[in-house]
């Protein structure tokens, strides 16, 4: 299939039906997993655990291999789970996360019924990653988010110019947390708000009553990355450089108007590397 043939709206269509199957082969997979492990037919391949196999023969990185296998034991223990990740109500994340939490409660001799599993995962339902993992804190705090600190970084380089940045401060705030030097310094950044090209001063107070207007937030979407200012009416069919004909838009949807404006084959040419977008 010549994908550049398609319309917007079949591509997108398509799409969405390509992520409904894929939901649906990952429940298979799992229900696949768990017969291969009911039979222990990763032994008759000479392999000492289900885990092993999946890395081996099915070619999974060990993550991946993990979190299905994590997934698959959820569905075998809870089925009705099955059907909400089928349909995208739970994501795998959700199912990993779940199974992660029950296999500590379990240790902690805390048990639960299939039904009070169901309505824990059913809280998960729709949360981000971050929403999910904040619920299952409140139930396990050994599972809350951990508070960012400087021993965290990795980076020798970094971390040494956190701390000598962090020591800038030291009169104001002598036990600054790392989260609190990352919002002093972020603050700073933005002070100004995002800068803007040299020009008459008049543009520019045009420039920055947009993005004041804008809330510095793409006006479609809502990003805050890579913000453009761009004319409605574009200044080639005659659009003006005052407020009322620009908004703030974050560089992806700036691309796509100007696809949509321009059109797709002249603009493509311009479009060489991915775009990058981030909310």
């Amino acid at each position: 299939m010549n994908l550049s043939q398609l319309t917007d709206q079949n591509l997108l269509e398509n799409t969405r039906g390509l992520v409904k199957q894929e939901r649906e082969l990952i429940v298979e997979i799992c229900r696949h997993l768990r017969e291969i492990e009911r039979r222990r037919l990763f032994s008759t391949l000479k392999y000492t655990s289900l885990l092993e196999y999946a890395v081996a023969e099915l070619k999974y990185s060990e993550t991946q291999a993990v979190r299905r296998i994590s997934a698959m034991r959820l569905l075998r223990d809870v089925p009705g789970v099955q059907d909400k990740m089928a349909t995208g109500e739970i994501n795998l994340s959700h199912a990993v996360l779940a199974q992660t939490l029950f296999t500590k409660e379990k240790k902690a001799r805390r048990e639960y019924s299939a039904e009070l599993k169901l309505k824990l995962i059913e809280k998960l339902a729709g949360k981000s990653a971050r929403e999910a993992q904040k619920v299952v804190g409140e139930i396990n705090p050994d599972m809350k988010i951990k508070p960012l600190t400087f021993d965290m970084i990795e980076d020798e380089v970094l971390r040494e110019k956190l701390l000598r940045a962090k020591g800038k401060f030291a009169h104001q705030n002598p036990g600054m947390s790392l989260t609190e030097l990352l919002h002093k310094l972020c603050d700073l950044v933005l002070q100004d708000s995002a800068p803007v090209r040299p020009r008459a001063d008049s543009k520019a107070e045009v420039l920055r009553q947009v993005r004041r207007r804008a809330g510095e937030r793409c006006e479609h979407c809502g990003s805050v990355h890579a913000l453009e200012v761009d004319h409605i009416l574009p200044k080639a069919r005659g659009g003006k450089d005052e407020p009322a004909n620009l908004r703030l838009l974050c560089r992806a949807c700036n691309q796509r108007a100007a696809i949509e404006k321009i059109g797709a084959k002249k603009m493509f040419g311009y479009l060489k590397a991915p775009v990058r977008h981030y909310s």
